[in-house]
C-alpha cells in the first residue's frame, strides 16, 4: 500500500500513506527493498514516539525546580528505557503498521497541551488556539483512538481558559479552522476510490457514502463490546503489558490528586483521563490482538513514572527515592536482553515464513489463474506480483472478501459471474466460493494455504456438482 500509494483498512490513514509513500518510495530509490523501506516508515515512527516519550518525562518534571537538568534527562529515560525494547512496542516499530505514529502523535499532542496550558500569556492564545486545532486535526486523520486524547485534553485545556477570563469566541474559530486543514487530506481516500491503485481497501466504495463508511471504521462497529484475545496475545499481555500499564495508571491517578496549581492539576487529570478512557476502550474492543490499542495509555502512564520519582528526589534527595530510581533504571536495563532476544527470535520467523510464501508462489506453474489464499495475509502474494513483477497473470482472491457486497460487485463486473454459489449460507462459504468460481472459469483455480503448507489445483468438474480436488 505504501508502495504504490493504494487504499489502507478503515479509518484509511491519508497522511500516513502519503508521507510514507514518500519515504518508501526515496528509499527503494536508493537501493533499500520495499519491505524494508516501509519497516523503516514505521522505525522512524517510533524512534519520535521515543524521544518524544522522553521529551514528555521532562515536561512533567517541571514542577519539581530543585532538579538539575541531568537529574531530569535521568529520571525521564527510564520511562523510555521501560518501551523502548518491549516486544510489544518492537513489533509495531519494525513491521508496517500505523500504531507506532498513532503513539508518536498522542505523546507529541500531550506536550503541545501541556505548553499551552503552562503558558499564561493572553497575546500567544489565538496562535495556540490554531495549533492545537491543527495537532487535533492531525490525530482524526490518523487513528480514531485519537479522540481519547483530543477529548479530554481539550476539556482540560478549556477548563483552564475558562478559569482565567481568556476563552474567546475566536479561539474556537481558530481552532476548528486549523483542524479542518489535516482532514482535506481525506480527499486522497474520495480519489482514490474511483481510481483505485494496484493495492485497494477491496471494501472502499466510491462516492460519499463510501468515504464516511470507510473513516467512520463501519464496518469495525460488530467488535465493540467484550475482550477477547488470542491465547497468544493473552501471554503478552500478561508479561509484557499487564506488569507497567496497571501501575502506571496508578501513578497517573496518584500525580492528579496531588498536583497543585490550576495549570498542573488541568495537566494531570487530563493525562489520566485519556490513559483511563483509551484503556477503558481497549477492553470493550473485541479482537484477537488488542495489544496495539494499550500502547497509548502505556507510554502515559511509563512517563508519570518520572514525576513521581523526582517528587521523591525534592526538595532534598531522600535515600529510599534515590534506591528506588536506580532499581527502576536497574530493571529496565535487566530487560533489554530478554527482550531484544525475543525481537530477533521474531525476525527469524519472520524470514522464514516469507520464505515459505514465496517458495510456495514459484511452485505455481501457471501464467494466468486464480489463486485462493482466505488470509490476511494474502497481500504476501501481491507484493511478488505487483512489486516483484512475478506472475502478472494470475489474480489473487480472498475468499472470505468475496463475501461482501462491494468485492463482490467488483469480481462480478471484471469476470461476468458472481462467485458466491445461491442461496448459500453457514460455514463452507469461503470453500463453496473457490469450487464454484472453478466451475464457471475455464483458468485453473488453485487453493493456496501457508498454514498447512499446501498448494492445490482444483480440479475442472466432469460433471455439476463434482467438487473433488487434486494436490499438487
Amino acid at each position: 500500500m505504501l508502495a504504490v500509494a493504494g487504499t489502507a483498512h478503515p479509518t484509511g490513514y491519508p497522511l500516513f500513506t502519503l508521507f510514507g509513500h514518500a519515504w518508501v518510495v526515496a528509499w527503494h530509490a536508493l537501493g533499500a527493498s520495499w519491505a524494508y523501506a516501509a519497516n523503516a516508515w514505521t522505525a522512524l515512527g517510533g524512534a519520535v514516539a521515543i524521544a518524544l516519550l522522553h521529551r514528555l518525562g521532562v515536561a512533567l518534571l517541571a514542577p519539581v525546580r530543585t532538579l538539575g537538568r541531568n537529574a531530569r534527562a535521568a529520571l525521564a529515560a527510564i520511562p523510555a528505557a521501560f518501551l523502548v525494547f518491549n516486544p510489544i512496542w518492537t513489533y509495531e516499530t519494525t513491521l508496517a503498521e500505523v500504531n507506532a505514529w498513532h503513539v508518536a502523535w498522542s505523546i507529541g499532542a500531550a506536550l503541545c497541551f501541556i505548553r499551552i496550558v503552562r503558558r499564561d500569556d493572553p497575546s500567544t492564545l489565538l496562535r495556540s488556539a490554531a495549533l492545537w486545532g491543527f495537532v487535533c486535526g492531525l490525530g482524526a486523520t490518523h487513528h480514531a483512538t485519537s479522540v481519547f486524547v483530543v477529548g479530554p485534553l481539550t476539556v482540560a485545556l478549556l477548563v483552564v481558559l475558562a478559569s482565567r477570563r481568556a476563552l474567546r469566541v475566536s479561539h474556537a474559530v481558530a481552532g476548528l479552522v486549523c483542524g479542518c486543514i489535516p482532514l482535506l487530506s481525506y480527499g486522497f481516500l474520495l480519489w482514490r476510490a474511483s481510481h483505485p491503485a494496484a493495492v485497494a481497501w477491496p471494501w472502499l466504495r466510491p462516492g460519499f457514502g463510501g468515504l464516511i463508511e470507510h473513516v467512520t471504521g463501519r464496518m469495525y462497529q460488530n467488535r465493540l463490546g467484550g475482550f477477547a484475545p488470542s491465547p497468544e496475545q493473552a501471554g503478552y499481555l500478561t508479561f509484557l503489558v499487564w506488569p507497567f500499564l496497571f501501575p502506571g495508571l496508578g501513578l497517573l491517578g496518584w500525580n492528579a490528586f496531588r498536583a497543585r496549581g490550576l495549570a498542573e492539576r488541568a495537566i494531570a487529570w487530563g493525562l489520566a483521563v485519556s490513559a483511563l478512557t483509551a484503556t477503558a476502550y481497549a477492553f470493550c474492543y473485541r479482537v484477537p490482538d488488542p495489544s496495539s490499542y494499550f500502547l497509548q495509555p502505556l507510554a502515559f502512564g511509563l512517563a508519570a513514572l518520572a514525576p513521581t520519582l523526582g517528587a521523591g528526589l525534592a526538595p532534598r534527595p531522600r535515600n529510599g527515592a534515590k534506591a528506588a530510581a536506580w532499581a527502576c533504571g536497574a530493571i529496565a536495563l535487566l530487560l533489554w536482553a530478554p527482550w531484544i532476544n525475543i525481537g530477533f527470535e521474531r525476525v527469524r520467523l519472520f524470514v522464514q515464513f516469507d520464505g515459505l510464501v514465496r517458495s510456495m508462489w514459484q511452485a505455481i506453474p501457471f501464467d494466468r489463474a486464480f489463486v485462493f489464499w482466505t488470509s490476511d495475509l494474502y497481500y504476501k502474494l501481491e507484493e511478488r506480483k505487483i512489486l516483484d513483477h512475478e506472475k502478472p497473470g494470475i489474480e489473487i482472491l480472498n475468499a472470505g472478501a468475496l463475501e461482501e457486497p462491494e468485492p463482490r460487485r467488483k469480481f462480478i463486473a471484471a469476470h461476468g459471474f458472481d462467485p458466491i454459489p445461491p442461496l448459500l449460507h453457514g460455514p463452507g462459504t469461503t470453500t463453496e466460493i473457490e469450487l464454484r468460481v472453478n466451475a464457471l472459469t475455464p483458468l485453473p483455480v488453485i487453493h493456496f494455504d501457508a498454514k498447512t503448507r499446501s498448494v492445490q489445483l482444483l480440479k475442472k468438474p466432469a460433471a455439476a456438482g463434482d467438487s473433488t480436488a487434486a494436490k499438487r
